[in-house]
């Protein structure tokens, strides 16, 4: 799998187990759908905690894009299909909504959400966060992209 590489964890004292998927998806609706795939076929098979990071060079929704053309609606719709088969939670954020900008200027500039972490259900049991989204990731200001 080109798109994603996952990792076992195991912690030293108390044995627990989590895995950790880090994802950098492609620019490619068509391409994407062998990580849509792959997060499926994970969910399978990791039975313990399990958080999935990074960036999926797609979008939810178009409040997920501010400018340039409206996000492909068939590319979102399987995005979120492939998150709601592998049974997958969106962590939510603080801070800017937005984790790419093209750096474009003369009102060319596109700002979009493609980077983002999920976990899934056993990960919430586990880990017992007391609030969501603001205690898992906050997207950082872009600077270059």
């Amino acid at each position: 799998m080109s798109q994603a590489m996952s990792v076992e964890l195991t912690h030293l004292h108390s044995g627990r187990v989590a895995f950790l998927s880090l994802v950098y998806a492609s620019c490619s609706m068509v391409e994407r759908r062998e990580l849509w795939s792959y997060l499926s076929d994970c969910s399978q098979i990791f039975h313990t905690a399990w958080l999935v990071g990074g960036d999926f060079n797609a979008l939810l929704n178009a409040r997920e894009k501010l400018g340039g053309r409206p996000p492909n609606p068939v590319s979102c719709r399987e995005f979120q299909g492939a998150i709601d088969d592998a049974g997958l939670i969106d962590a939510g954020f603080t801070g800017s909504r937005f984790t790419r900008c093209n750096n474009q200027r003369n009102g060319s500039c596109v700002w979009t959400r493609l980077d983002r972490a999920l976990f899934n259900s056993q990960w919430l049991n586990d880990f017992k966060l007391p609030q969501l989204p603001t205690y898992l990731v906050h997207a950082l200001t872009i600077v270059l992209s």
